[in-house]
């Protein structure tokens, strides 16, 4: 019996383990659809829109305020698009997206541009009850994406107005420069073979912007020296020899520096300028506001209109411009 289960037991140890091959993964070359997926109205069961910002300033431009749109259909699907703000983009990221072209899609408190982003209304009284953002409408349903205005008052440039410049006076006149003064004498030729003499230098200017006087010439040198006669022969019938070279003539002599001119005039004074405008008047006008994205405090509205004057006092333009504040801001 030992034997038996000793033997069983050497078998059983002795039998190779099933090997298990692991899993392989097929990769789907197939897109399950290849562009956006368009939801019919009729079927649309709800819609949500999530917003991206919480308060929007009244000075920014072309706000993004959808992060994710979402549609749940009356089979049990839901579509959902995360890039509502590029409505024309086609590539991987918007294949069976859900397709909002045909929704309609309304500014609140601005306007939008072409990409469903809103620009605020300047005039803050505006969006005081409705806030600012955007409503999207489709098959009955409606969804909001709004923000509360950004009443501080970091959030505003400040009012500034420049006044007219009068236009820059004449300059005055440049005095008319004189003519230059007296040139010097040319130097004299030099003697025969020597070098002739320096020209002397000009006169300086004596009047205001006079320009100095031309250096005369040198003068010429000396022709050179004759040569000498060739010697006589000194026995008879031999030919007499040949007479010297002349000398070379003298160089003739540097002409001298031209004179100093004379400083320049004083230019005269420029005109005066006829004087500016007067800064804008400011009319300022404050009083209490509320806004239910601010339920529990009082604001400070403010209104501001610049009036310009001319010289003689006709008022010729305005602006006016408001604000709303929180207490302690204004």
């Amino acid at each position: 019996m030992k034997a038996v289960v000793a033997g069983a037991l050497l078998v059983g140890g002795c039998a190779p383990p099933k090997v298990i091959h692991p899993a392989q993964k097929v990769f789907a070359i197939e897109v399950p659809c290849e562009s956006r997926k368009t939801a019919k109205p009729e079927n649309i069961r709800s819609l949500y829109v999530f917003p991206k910002p919480t308060t929007i300033g009244f000075e920014e431009s072309n706000v993004p305020m959808v992060d994710l749109i979402a549609a749940s259909m009356r089979n049990g699907t839901m579509l959902y698009n995360e890039l509502f703000h590029a409505p024309t983009y086609e590539g991987p990221l918007s294949k069976c997206k859900l397709d909002t072209s045909t929704f309609q899609v309304l500014g609140v408190g601005g306007d939008l541009d072409e990409n469903h982003r809103v620009t605020p209304d300047r005039n803050v009284l505006t969006s005081i009850d409705s806030g600012i953002g955007l409503v999207v409408r489709a098959g009955g349903h409606t969804a909001r994406a709004i923000a509360a205005p950004d009443y501080d008052a970091t959030a505003y440039t400040p009012f500034g107005r420049v006044a007219r410049s009068a236009s820059p006076a004449p300059t005055g006149r440049t005095p008319v420069a004189p003519m230059a003064a007296q040139s010097g004498k040319n130097g004299a030729p030099g003697a025969v073979g020597s070098r002739g003499r320096n020209g002397l230098r000009g006169l300086d200017g004596t009047r205001r912007g006079q320009s100095g006087g031309d250096g005369g010439k040198g003068g010429r040198g000396g022709n050179g020296y004759r040569g000498g006669d060739g010697a006589a022969a000194s026995t008879p019938g031999a030919k007499g020899g040949s007479g010297s070279d002349s000398g070379n003539g003298g160089n003739g002599g540097n002409g001298a520096s031209g004179g100093d001119g004379y400083p320049g005039g004083r230019g005269e004074n420029g005109f005066n300028a006829a004087p500016g405008e007067p800064g804008p008047r400011l009319d300022i006008e404050f009083r209490p506001i509320f806004s239910p994205f601010y339920p529990d405090e009082t604001l400070v509205y403010s209104v501001v209109k610049a009036t310009w004057f001319t010289v003689d006092g006709q008022a010729y333009n305005t602006a006016t411009l408001n604000y709303i504040c929180h207490q302690g801001q204004a």
